[in-house]
């Protein structure tokens, strides 16, 4: 997500969509990671304290995941949006209007994109 800044501070569209996008899809992996961890614990036969302790650290690193995801995806609307990509840009902005954080933007790029 670095680079996708950067390329937009120079304002290089293309570039800084490209970024984005694939940083939006890398935080995939880690998500489907976290979620077969907090299945494992689920299942695990450890202490109820230990376990709810262990949930709720996963909870959290879900949901950073998620927010770094929707981030990105949005990123990569705006940009696509900035060098006239409307299509692609209302696909990325749908993708981060699933998170509660970014839904008012997403919409609001969207409404750009019609």
């Amino acid at each position: 997500m670095l680079l996708g800044g950067l390329n937009s501070q120079k304002k290089d569209w293309t570039s800084a969509a490209d970024c984005f996008e694939k940083a939006a899809f890398v935080y995939e992996d880690p998500q489907a990671g976290l979620e077969t961890k907090t299945s494992d614990i689920w299942n695990s036969r450890m202490a109820d304290e230990r376990k709810s302790t262990l949930l709720k650290r996963k909870a959290a690193q879900v949901e950073k995941v998620n927010l770094a995801r929707a981030a990105a995806f949005y990123d990569a609307g705006a940009a696509y949006i900035n060098f006239g990509q409307k299509q692609k840009a209302a696909e990325m902005a749908e993708r981060s209007a699933g998170h509660p954080a970014f839904r008012q933007r997403a919409e609001d790029l969207l409404s750009r994109t019609r």
